[in-house]
């Protein structure tokens, strides 16, 4: 967190020092042209993807290929540093998450207790890992119009994990099975009375505090009124990760994309 609020306050630095730089001159060194500041909130969705491999508290559990929609919302100050091309940053929160299930046969002993007759047999089972996640975004960028209506843009994020909880369960796939001698007789989970028992409930403590990842963005300018004090921004971007995101895991990841929409006014 300490260099999180390093990092902001680099940026919220730069940008003063250059809006003072512009607004205020003496007649040695004459203001420039004033060039555009914006400032605007964002808001949208998108999808968590997982790469690599996660364990829980269970041996042999491993969750593959999860996903889970997100929500995000947050703001952005940038300012035009030539024609086209642009510095800023996003300020965002973030809360989505994972989920991930995977099947395995299982050998369980199941005694009928009517002719008290014992036989292992193979059980199906589904294992369900649901993991949600809230973060920060803090994603200086720079941004580079090729058309009046269209812009790139590409960042680089310092993510703060806010919380993280994990729900892992554990589901029978079948309720009856029939026995070598004939008998069909009913199965169900250990220490329960149904089908699903919740193995794991809590913090997910092995996932990392924060983490770095690259922001490519691109996005559309619909600009409103005569000298652009308002423009409307609908942007796609992707987050990709450059470090192992939990350390209990297998060079896991989260990737996301997010699609978005901007409402910026000039300063």
């Amino acid at each position: 967190m300490r260099l999180l609020f390093y990092i902001i306050l680099a940026c919220f630095n730069l940008f003063c020092i250059e809006a003072f730089a512009q607004r205020y001159a003496t007649p040695i060194d004459p203001a420039g042209i004033e060039v555009p500041m914006y400032l605007g909130a964002t808001i949208g969705f998108g999808q968590n993807f997982q790469n690599g491999s996660m364990y829980v508290d269970c041996a042999n559990c491993e969750f593959l290929n999860g996903n889970k929609f997100n929500f995000t919302a947050g703001i952005y100050l940038e300012r035009q540093l030539f024609e086209g091309g642009y510095l800023g940053f996003d300020a965002l929160f973030s809360a989505g998450g994972l989920n991930s299930s995977f099947k395995e046969n299982e050998i369980v002993e199941v005694n009928d207790q009517v002719s008290n007759f014992r036989e292992n047999v193979t059980i199906p089972f589904r294992h369900t890992a649901d993991l949600k996640i809230s973060d920060f975004s803090f994603v200086p960028y720079v941004k580079y119009e090729p058309f009046s209506f269209m812009y790139l843009k590409f960042g680089v994020s310092y993510n703060s994990n806010l919380s993280a909880t994990l729900t892992h369960t554990k589901e029978l796939l079948i309720r009856e099975v029939t026995l070598s001698n004939g008998v069909i007789t009913k199965v169900e989970l250990a220490n329960t009375k149904g089908a699903k028992a919740i193995v794991q409930d809590g913090d997910y403590k092995e996932l990392e505090k924060s983490y770095f990842a690259l922001n490519p963005t691109i996005g559309l300018n619909i600009p409103f009124g005569e000298t652009n004090s308002v423009i409307f921004s609908p942007w796609l971007t992707y987050v990709l990760p450059l470090s192992n995101m939990a350390t209990n895991s297998n060079d896991f990841k989260i990737n996301k994309w997010h699609l978005m929409l901007s409402l910026g006014f000039k300063l």
